[in-house]
């Protein structure tokens, strides 16, 4: 190959630290264009915007512009003549024979081990004298969708003494069009570039082919230049996007924090990412809700780094309608007139599926399923220890008594630790769909003498009465089922909207806004939960627009429908404490933290082993970036996040109520600690466990309808299977909710769904190049491993194996 020269360099001088900062200053005043580190940059040294084009295509700045991350700083040189300082040199740049494709090979975590077919120095037969000789290496993902072609791809590299310009490489046209693969190429500068602070590469479309006018967009995974002279590697880490035309900037993969960022073109890269990005991720609220606000932005609008190929054409109430059980029904009309029919319902989606859905087992009618379901279902988090029973909830002894310790009372099992109530008062006087109902039921369990917890009463409304008596295992069969069924109808309403929707989405989506606004790449918090932010704005904007839509699929087959389900965000955000979600304090809390008193809670015994890793984790993360309190109260970016959280992020309520537990300022390295273990617990494992048991929870209607058709009873010894079967939402709303809980489960049992998105110990993201961080990551992989072992081991000895939380199962972010 034929090398070309790339000129339009200067190199900089040796004047002090103090004299080049000058220098540099007077650059970036007389420079307007070089500056716009998201669009390509000319070699005039003028910004390739061109506001006439902009004017007639808005969406062509916002796009280039979000997707950048950030402004490569003003290259030197690129000033008038006029103002050239005479006692600078240029040097020139060109490439070198050996431009090649390369393999890497990874290891199973995703990590770079090393690189085969490298072009050696050998093809440099005479090195110059006083020439500097560079390797670069560039490395396409493994995300689905890239395709760059051959579109005018161009590197710029900005190092402290000179800058290159653009270097445009033809042939990494040959690995942007192919996913994990890599190109190496190797550089030639008349002069010393100095220490690399950044790093740009791009597409020009003023050198795209024909072929290629409005190409694909290309995920680059990393850069890696290597200096021959000085043996110094630098990696720069991407994961990002760029659109035809577009670019990205990068700077060293070393965490800084903005008070020892360095340089002043890296403190300036920071300020321009920050401005950048709050144009593009801006809050929006939601009247009438009390929701945090979010980013509520159209799907067609969101930011190429927050949109997959998986859920690019996502659309839930398509793909409900779609599915294989909706037309069945809709095609041959199923009469409800038995269960049978609702096991017909559940088949036509579970051929492969597992764990089989909970009729098969021929467990659902049974009160031991009921309790494990409470502690180990799609909300583990609804129980809690009685320790004096609710004043509206007239249980006696004498009622309880056949299901007690022979013997015991109730004050006996009070104190003994075995009695334990649901109560979802949140439910009392909900709005509901006309023709629905929605109950608000406390129920009351025991821990029996085989260590399991079962129901023994179950009331359906607040405010007792003769007309809402209180139901037992010892009355008729019927009206026993009955009870529990109305029960499970409201539970399932908070475990969509509290639960899993308000807990996790919503609350995730507010830290991803608020660390996209706050915190530049660089900064280490962003390097810790970024891994952990993927796929959530584009999977929480498609659920608005055909899920939790005005009329969307969750209104269409849920008791509460749209007005039931407003109402439910208020009295979610009303209620809600980030200590929900911080596993370790929230079992203190309830109460069920032993597990002596509690046995076969499984996820407070995986989930508390993973919180304890991930804790552990952080905690050498922080210590590594702020040796102080003093350090992390100084740091003005985290401060910003806090505070922008606080005042955006959360709940909305009235002034006076009390606080949700999400800090206004974090002064000390213990708080950093508990709130980024709580967004990464949130984000990954708090989202599995109410996540993947839906589809075997809800497959089969009876044990968990969405929806009741009747009301509950008033009086006992009335109710039949006619009247059973007259209270199950009818056959279409059915066959939509048999539909709904398999995709929202889909992750946990599809191989091929997981393959797409890095589970919780992949890091396929390396965000961190600090070998002690990558050390405290590879510590977190090992004792991952050894918790899933622990389970695995555990579930072989178990009837009923609990699996939402094997750690190689758990998405790092939220994907469904």
């Amino acid at each position: 190959m034929t090398g070309f020269i790339i000129e339009n360099m200067e190199r900089r001088s040796s004047a002090t630290m103090e004299e080049k900062e000058i220098q540099l200053q007077k650059e970036r005043e007389l420079d307007e264009g070089g500056v716009i580190g998201s669009l390509p940059l000319e070699e005039s040294g003028q910004s390739s915007r061109d506001p006439k084009k902009e004017e007639e295509n808005p969406s062509v700045q916002s796009q280039t512009e979000a997707e950048s991350g950030a402004p490569v700083p003003q290259r030197a040189g690129e000033v008038s003549s006029a103002t050239r300082v005479d006692k600078y040199e240029e040097p020139e740049v060109i490439s070198l024979p050996g431009e090649k494709k390369c393999e890497i090979v990874k290891r199973s975590h995703g990590e770079l081990d090393k690189i085969i077919n490298v072009p050696t120095m050998s093809l440099v037969e005479k090195p110059k004298l006083g020439h500097s000789y560079y390797e670069v290496l560039v490395s396409t993902g493994e995300e689905e969708g890239t395709a760059a072609f051959d579109r005018g791809i161009y590197l710029v590299i900005e190092g402290t003494k000179a800058s290159s310009g653009k270097l445009y490489v033809r042939k990494l046209f040959s690995i942007a069009s192919s996913k994990g693969a890599a190109y190496l190429l190797q550089i030639e500068s008349s002069g010393d570039l100095g220490e690399i602070l950044v790093t740009t590469v791009g597409s020009d479309p003023e050198q795209t082919s024909l072929f290629d006018k409005g190409g694909k967009p290309w995920f680059v995974e990393f850069v890696i230049i290597h200096n021959f002279q000085s043996k110094y590697t630098t990696t720069f880490p991407c994961y990002h996007w760029i659109a035809f035309g577009g670019s990205v900037s990068l700077t060293s993969g070393t965490a800084t924090l903005k008070t020892v960022a360095g340089y002043s073109v890296l403190i300036e890269y920071r300020k321009k990412q920050i401005e950048s990005r709050r144009r593009l991720y801006q809050w929006r609220e939601f009247p009438g809700t009390m929701l945090p606000s979010g980013f509520d932005t159209k799907v067609a609008e969101l930011p190429l780094d927050e949109e997959f190929d998986y859920v690019k054409n996502l659309d839930f109430a398509n793909s409900i309608q779609k599915s294989k059980v909706v037309q069945a029904v809709t095609s041959k009309r199923l009469t409800v007139e038995h269960l049978r029919e609702f096991e017909v319902l559940a088949e036509s989606e579970t051929a492969a599926y597992e764990p089989k859905p909970i009729y098969e087992l021929g467990r659902w009618t049974r009160d031991v399923e009921f309790g494990f379901e409470l502690l180990n279902g799609v909300n583990p988090r609804a129980i809690r220890k009685c320790t004096n029973l609710p004043g509206n909830f007239p249980v006696t002894t004498e009622m309880v008594q056949g299901s007690l310790t022979k013997g015991a009372s109730l004050e006996d099992e009070m104190k003994n630790g075995r009695l334990y109530i649901c109560d979802l008062k949140i439910l009392d006087g909900i709005p509901c769909r006309e023709y629905f109902y929605c109950s608000s039921p406390l129920c009351l369990l025991v821990v029996n003498g085989y260590g399991e917890l079962v129901p023994i009463a179950i009331q359906l409304k607040q405010k007792p009465g003769e007309d809402n008596p209180i139901f037992f295992p010892s009355d008729n069969w019927i009206d026993w089922l009955l009870a529990k069924m109305h029960f499970q109808n409201a539970f399932a309403q908070v475990h969509q909207i509290v639960a899993q929707y308000f807990s996790c989405h919503f609350i995730m989506e507010a830290y991803i806004v608020a660390t996209m606004r706050n915190l530049p790449d660089q900064h280490p918090v962003f390097k810790l939960l970024r891994p952990h932010m993927r796929t959530t704005l584009s999977i929480n904007s498609r659920a608005r627009e055909t899920l939790l839509n005005d009329g969307g699929v969750f209104d269409q087959i849920t008791s509460l429908g749209e007005q039931g389900r407003k109402e439910l965000y208020k009295r979610a955000a009303g209620e809600f404490h980030l200590q929900w979600n911080n596993i370790a304090k929230d079992l203190t809390e309830r109460g069920v933290d032993n597990q002596e008193e509690l046995p076969g809670y499984y996820y407070r015994d995986d989930g508390l082993k993973i919180w304890n890793a991930f804790q552990h984790y952080v905690e050498g993360i922080v210590a590594l970036f702020y040796d102080t309190d003093e350090d992390v109260a100084s740091d003005p970016e985290l401060q910003n996040w806090a505070e922008d959280m606080y005042e955006h992020g959360s709940p909305k309520r009235g002034q006076g109520e009390p606080e949700c537990g999400m800090p206004r300022r974090i002064e000390s390295k213990d708080l950093l600690v508990e709130v980024c273990t709580t967004v990464i617990f949130t984000a990954s494992v708090l989202h599995a466990a109410v996540t993947a048991p839906q589809f075997r929870h809800y497959s089969f209607v009876p044990n968990a309808p969405y929806s009741m058709a009747m009301g509950p009873p008033a009086i006992k010894g009335v109710a039949d299977m006619v009247t059973l079967i007259a209270s199950l939402p009818n056959e279409e709303m059915s066959a939509k909710g048999v539909s709904m809980s398999l995709h929202l489960s889909q992750y946990a049992s599809t191989r091929a769904y997981m393959e797409k998105f890095p589970h919780l110990a992949s890091f396929n993201y390396q965000w961190f190049t600090e070998q002690k961080a990558k050390d405290l990551i590879t510590n977190l992989r090992v004792a991952l491993d050894i918790i899933s072992m622990q389970i695995r081991d555990r579930n072989r000895h178990l009837d009923k194996p609990y699996t939402p939380l094997i750690p190689e199962l758990i998405p790092s972010s939220i994907t469904i």
